[in-house]
């Protein structure tokens, strides 16, 4: 029988370090946000771009997906580095 009570041990020990995980990655979600919301707006600009810019397209089979994937990717980059230059200049 006790081997019963030691895998409801284990369950129990599991959920309470699974519930404590979620709430520290709670509270960090909560700070992130928080220290975002307190960014300047031209930090906010220039992580979005940073965000866009390190999109990755996925490599395809076909060489025709892989031709417009490469396109879109060159647009990507010319929007981000308009932004850039767009906010250099505000």
């Amino acid at each position: 029988m006790p081997k019963i009570d030691d895998s409801v041990w284990a369950a129990e020990k599991m959920q309470q370090e699974l519930d404590e995980e979620a709430a520290r990655l709670d509270a960090k979600l909560k700070e992130e946000k928080r220290q975002a919301a307190l960014m300047p707006d031209v930090d906010k600009v220039l992580e979005f771009c940073d965000i866009i810019e390190a999109l990755t397209p996925p490599r395809c089979k076909i060489e025709g997906f892989n031709i417009i994937l490469n396109l879109a990717m060159k647009e990507i980059y010319a929007v981000s580095g308009k932004i850039r230059e767009e906010i250099e200049n505000l």
